[in-house]
């Protein structure tokens, strides 16, 4: 968590500011090596920490940097999401694949409410 930029916390609401604190923001590569900013709740957080903490009980490489690491062979290399979805996908034998790794999707996830 980090302060709020006080040009940006100007243009916030009150509401806004305490949802900016409630907040872990991390900035991961995305396309085209452009940062892409996740919001992480302190839950998720907590999640990630006990990955991390538990990846050489599973197996994974001691130097692999990767939140979600490829496990086994010494491999330090990541496990991609899209790969994982689709193998998945298959396995599961589903009448509409496409639809379960669109774009679509995945911005229908990122604006889900709980």
């Amino acid at each position: 968590m980090s302060d709020i930029n006080e040009e940006v916390k100007k243009s916030l609401s009150a509401f806004e500011v305490q949802l900016c604190r409630s907040f872990t923001k991390i900035d991961v590569r995305g396309k085209r090596g452009r940062k892409v900013a996740l919001l992480l709740t302190k839950e998720v957080e907590s999640g990630i920490n006990l990955m991390i903490k538990m990846k050489s009980d599973v197996g994974v490489h001691v130097e692999n940097p990767y939140v979600f690491p490829a496990i086994g062979n010494g491999s330090v290399q990541n496990t991609r999401g899209p790969d994982a979805i689709r193998k998945h996908v298959r396995l599961c034998d589903i009448k509409c694949p496409a639809a379960i790794y669109s774009t679509n999707l995945r911005k229908h996830v990122a604006t889900l409410k709980r």
